[in-house]
């Protein structure tokens, strides 16, 4: 018996054009000790596949092999099994960010820039779970929809093109201001948090 093993190659670094499967095998007979043969049905793609891909930042390899596990959940009908591949990689950075680095309490405040994707979406249902005070930034078009979405007060959403919203949070919290900033990807609003 034969391993079917593919992998996911660029003809070229920076862009996703010519991103191909290549297909190769291995003999079970050359699996180490530790070594586990496993169907892989989707997978997530995280920021840093991106951004190794679109040479954002240098290529790593990091392997773990010590734990294998049976997970089985129920999905049917909420998500495809390639939408639930992804699910752990944005939970996890929320989790590991928000709890574990920053340490979030409840009542602390925190904004949320640019809160349409998805690693902030996981932020926020975090820090509401815990019980935090969110403000988030969108885009002006994105505003009603997240507030319903994610359950929030509008006085609370605020567009990312207008740097007001750093006074408008300062004036919500009492001139407190935050105790944590999540901010992705948009440089121009680190500075006005």
């Amino acid at each position: 018996m034969r391993i079917e093993c593919v992998s996911l190659q660029a003809q070229k670094l920076g862009s996703f054009d010519g991103v191909t499967w290549v297909e190769g095998s291995k003999d079970p007979a050359f699996l180490d000790d530790h070594e586990v043969e496993a169907e892989v049905m989707a997978m997530g793609l995280s920021f840093n596949d991106v951004a190794c891909a679109m040479e954002i930042v240098p290529e790593f390899l990091k392997v773990h092999t010590d734990l294998v596990m049976n997970v089985q959940a129920s999905y049917a009908g909420l998500v495809t099994v390639g939408g639930a591949a992804t699910i752990p990689v944005v939970y996890t950075t929320a989790v590991y960010s928000l709890i574990n680095i920053a340490n979030l309490q409840r009542g602390q405040s925190v904004p949320i820039h640019s809160a349409a994707g998805g690693l902030d979406q996981a932020c926020i249902q975090i820090a509401q779970h815990v019980g935090a005070e969110i403000y988030i930034t969108v885009g002006s078009n994105e505003k009603d929809h997240i507030c319903s979405r994610c359950g929030l007060l509008s006085d609370h959403v605020f567009s990312s093109t207008n740097p007001q919203f750093a006074d408008q949070i300062r004036k919500q919290t009492g001139r407190r201001g935050a105790d944590l900033i999540i901010n992705i990807i948009i440089k121009d609003l680190l500075n006005t948090s």
